[in-house]
Order: structure tokens, then C-alpha cells, then sequence
């Protein structure tokens, strides 16, 4: 909801606003009111809103002063000007100081409510804009960490330090230190994975705020990477007793139990994988001390400290390879790899670290694209039971059968997904039709699919392009109104997305046969 402000030194002006507008219907919410600039001021400090509606005319402090002030302390700010004729000079300056827009009295509600959502829906899309810029950033430097800890000769790639370097990271010098935390849940399926690992994430990253060049986020396998660069030791940087905190935090709310592990302190970007492996390798030795447990590398048995890694480059394969279909390709990788690991007679431990990783890609594929594990794969009690498999001969049956029954289920039902995808996006059309800039690109983001195969599926089910479709519904809204209100063809065309009324009259009569002003007179 968007919160506007009145700001009037009229009385009756401000309750006929409160009381004369449907502020809810539109989005919108009258926070708070004030008698000039001066009062405004003040409460604006306690609670400040997306949306100033003032008029120009004002005692103490006038409404072009307010704007000015408030402006530059808040920029993001959303400013209508109320003003008469002898003032309009005064509204066009402001424009120049970032005013939003003015309204000139008198003036019909309709003219009013109008320009309050065009200012609301710039607000909406800088908010959007705002929120994926960020998300894309989070998604971006998680990747890169990941790759980090990842990938050999690190010191080599480029594109990582230039993409760090980017989002203003530099990680070409310096020490490193990894915390690598497991999460041991009673169930190893459960649909809401990523709720528990952002929540996790989150709690984390709220321990360690205090603390420069700490970076949180997870790796392939769903463990929960605590990334420091630092000139410190390991114990100053990873506190046990903010580790012991967090720890008791996930017991007591979450109940999982965990096992953290923490690397040594290393230079260069190398050093990050170096002390993500030593923290890997922490972690194993829980099988020996049990769980719910900090391990420092430097503790464990020189047994534990050997260990295997399972490429990410291998993981980027097999989900290539599902997603087309390729069952032999990932038979062959499975393979390869299974043998490798019988060859160098790896312990229990980690090959059971590699079982379950696999496992879990393959879940989170299908979590990924809304399906239930039980749905692909079969009864959910025997999914469990093979996940607990010890024996490498039966897991690489078991990793094959699994992969060969979810590429079986997603071909046999493609129809049923394209239909429920083209209703997802039918059903985001009809809420945003009313966006100007609403695109084909738009649309598809809000399904999770590129735009050709939006395009594709969504003329296959409905034999409409998508384009087209926004078009009807906006066409239908518009015969809607023309039936039921008396909106100016101008007002009705700013409501339905379009940009002008001689665009949307041309639209229409084009697609309906009349012209809107006709439809309006006979109904037809």
C-alpha cells in the first residue's frame, strides 16, 4: 500500500480528500495530513511517505518551500502540487526541483485519482527496479562465490575477479577464512528448502553484521558458507560464541540439528577453496564426535582430513543434461564418477557426502519447477529409504533409476506444464494490463521461463500471440468502461495502459470494428 500525505491548510479540503476518494481501491493510503510546511515537516520525520499531495498556498511555509526541503532529504519522494491559475508559473518551476506533477483547481476527483497512479506507479516500478537490481546482485555474487570455492586455479579467471570487482569486492589480496555450516535434518526431503535456508542465511548474516568482509550464502550441496576476509585468526573472526548463539538459535526454532566446521586462515583466492575443503573436511569428522558441534580443521584426526570434491562443473553438467532429456549423458557421468571412487576406495563418509549431493540436485530440480518429489519419483517413504543407501553399487543404480523416472515424468507431462505456464501468465496479464510498459519480457520473468518459450507454448495453448492477449484484455476493460462510466476516452486510456486516446482508438477500431465513442452510444 502507498502512503500518501495531505498537506492543506483547509480543513474541509482535507476531509473532502479523506472522505470522497476509495484511497484502498486504488492502492492507496492517507497516512497523515498537516495544516502547512512547517507541521509537515515534523511528521514527515516520524513516518514519511511514498506520496506528498500539497497545495502551493500556504501559511508558516509554503508548498513549493516544503517540496524543495523535503526533496533533498528525500529524493525517492513522490511530490503533487495543488495549485491555482495565478500560481501555474510556480508549479511548472517546480518541476524543475523534481516535483512529480501538478494539478490545477478546480479540478474532478477522476483527475485527481489519475495522477496520484501515475505517480504511484512510478513509485511501484522504481521499487521493482530497485528490488531486482539487488536480487540480481545477491544471485550474482553468489555465484561468484560459489565459484570461488569451487573452482581450481582460481588466481587465473578473470571474468570471477572482474565480476567481484563489479559489485565492489575486491578478493585479489589478502587472507581468507571459511565457516562451513551443515544442516542435519530429520527429513532430507522437504519441500520448503530454500524457506529454511534464506531464514538460516538471514540469522547468520544478522550474527556476523557487526563485522567487515563477511559474506553468507550457500553452495550446491544447501550448506550455509560463511565467507571472511580478514588479517585475523580463525577464532577472532568465527567467534564460538557467536557460533554456539546461532547454533542454539536453529535447535531451538527451526529444530535441526547442525555441525559447523571451520577452516584455516589462507591467502589468495586460492586459499578460499583451500579453507572450504579443511571446512568440509570438519564437518565429516562429526561422524566420529557427533553433531550439534563447532570442529576447527586443526582439531580433527589426520584421517578426517583426507577427503574427495565433486566438481561443480560436474553438477552444471548433469543439470544440462536433464533439463534436455539426455539420460545417457548422465548415466556416463554417474558413471565415470562412480568408478573413480571404488578405484581410490574413498571412505563412507564422503562418498555419502556425494550420494546425497546428487540426490539433492536432482530434488531441487524438481522443487524448482513445482512438483512434489513423491509425484516424480514415486512413494515418498521408499524415496527415503533409498537415500539412506550405503553401498556405491546400488547407489549409482539408484541415481540412475531416479534420474530416468523424473526425465520419463517431465516428457510425459510437457502439455500439462505449458498449459498450467500459459495460465500463470494470462492471470499476470489481467493483474498488470494497466502497466504501460508491460512487455512480453515481463510476463515470462513472472513464470520463470525465457520469452521464446513463453511465445511458443502460449500461442500453442491459447492460438493468440502474447501481445495479442494483452490486447484483448485491455479491450475488454476498455468496453467495460465505456459501458459503465462516463470517463473521458483519455482517462480510460491512462487506465488500461496505453499511452494517448487517439492510440487507443485507433486499437479499438481496429479490433472491435467501431470506434469507442460509438460503443458507448449503441452498447454493442
Amino acid at each position: 500500500m502507498i502512503k500518501v500525505m495531505i498537506v492543506d491548510d483547509r480543513p474541509i479540503f482535507r476531509e473532502y480528500l479523506r472522505k470522497n476518494i476509495d484511497w484502498e481501491k486504488y492502492g492507496l493510503n492517507v497516512c497523515n495530513e498537516a495544516r502547512n510546511g512547517l507541521e509537515a515537516l515534523e511528521k514527515v520525520k516520524e513516518s514519511p511517505p511514498d506520496i506528498l499531495l500539497t497545495d502551493i498556498n500556504m501559511p508558516l511555509m509554503d508548498g513549493l518551500e516544503l517540496s524543495e526541503k523535503l526533496l533533498k532529504e528525500y529524493p525517492d519522494m513522490g511530490v503533487v502540487l495543488i495549485t491555482a491559475h495565478s500560481e501555474f508559473e510556480y508549479a511548472r518551476k517546480a518541476l524543475t526541483i523534481g516535483v512529480c506533477d501538478y494539478i490545477v483547481k478546480p479540478f474532478e476527483k477522476e483527475e485527481l485519482i489519475l495522477t496520484l497512479l501515475k505517480v504511484k506507479d512510478n513509485i511501484n516500478k522504481a521499487y521493482e527496479e530497485e528490488a531486482q537490481r539487488e536480487n540480481k546482485e545477491r544471485k550474482l555474487l553468489e555465484l561468484f562465490l560459489q565459484q570461488l570455492i569451487y573452482r581450481e586455479n582460481i588466481r587465473k579467471d578473470e571474468e570471477i575477479k572482474e565480476g567481484l570487482s563489479k559489485l565492489g569486492i575486491a578478493f585479489d589480496l589478502g587472507n581468507f577464512a571459511l565457516c562451513v555450516i551443515e544442516i542435519n535434518k530429520s527429513e532430507e526431503l522437504k519441500g520448503d528448502n530454500h524457506v529454511w535456508k534464506n531464514t538460516i542465511i538471514n540469522l547468520t548474516q544478522q550474527r556476523f553484521e557487526s563485522k567487515s568482509d563477511i559474506f553468507v550464502f550457500s553452495d550446491y550441496e544447501g550448506r550455509i558458507i560463511i565467507l571472511s576476509k580478514t588479517d585475523e585468526g580463525v577464532r577472532e573472526v568465527f567467534s564460538e560464541d557467536e557460533l554456539g548463539k546461532l547454533m542454539k538459535l536453529i535447535n531451538k526454532h527451526l529444530e535441526f540439528d547442525i555441525t559447523i566446521g571451520i577452516g584455516r586462515v589462507h591467502s589468495g583466492l586460492e586459499g578460499i577453496r583451500k579453507s572450504y575443503m579443511e571446512g568440509i573436511s570438519s564437518i565429516r569428522y562429526s561422524f566420529e564426535v557427533g553433531t550439534n558441534k563447532i570442529i576447527h580443521y586443526n582439531r580433527i584426526s589426520n584421517r578426517s582430513k583426507k577427503y574427495v570434491f565433486y566438481s561443480a562443473e560436474t553438477n552444471e553438467l548433469i543439470l544440462k543434461y536433464l533439463m534436455n532429456g539426455d539420460l545417457r549423458a548422465i548415466k556416463d557421468i554417474l558413471s565415470l564418477s562412480y568408478r573413480k571412487l571404488k578405484r581410490e576406495n574413498v571412505a563412507y563418509e564422503f562418498t555419502d557426502m556425494i550420494y546425497k549431493g546428487l540426490l539433492s540436485l536432482l530434488f531441487s530440480y524438481i522443487y524448482q519447477s513445482r512438483r512434489e518429489i513423491n509425484d516424480v519419483l514415486g512413494d515418498r517413504d521408499y524415496v527415503l529409504e533409498k537415500t539412506r543407501e550405503k553401498n556405491l553399487d546400488n547407489q549409482f543404480e539408484i541415481l540412475v533409476e531416479f534420474y530416468k523416472r523424473t526425465i520419463e515424468f517431465y516428457k510425459k507431462f510437457e502439455n500439462t506444464r505449458s498449459y498450467k505456464l500459459t495460465e500463470g501468465a494470462k492471470k499476470y496479464i489481467k493483474e498488470n494490463y494497466s502497466r504501460k510498459n508491460l512487455i512480453v519480457k515481463d510476463v515470462s520473468k513472472s513464470q520463470y521461463i525465457n520469452e521464446t518459450y513463453l511465445r511458443c507454448i502460449f500461442k500453442k495453448e491459447t492460438a493468440m500471440t502474447v501481445n495479442e492477449y494483452i490486447t484483448k484484455i485491455r479491450l475488454d476493460k476498455v468496453k467495460e468502461m465505456l459501458r459503465n462510466t462516463e470517463y473521458k476516452l483519455s482517462h480510460i486510456a491512462e487506465m488500461v495502459g496505453y499511452n494517448d486516446a487517439s492510440y487507443l482508438s485507433k486499437i479499438f477500431k481496429k479490433n472491435i470494428g467501431i470506434s469507442p465513442s460509438k460503443y458507448r452510444y449503441t452498447g454493442d
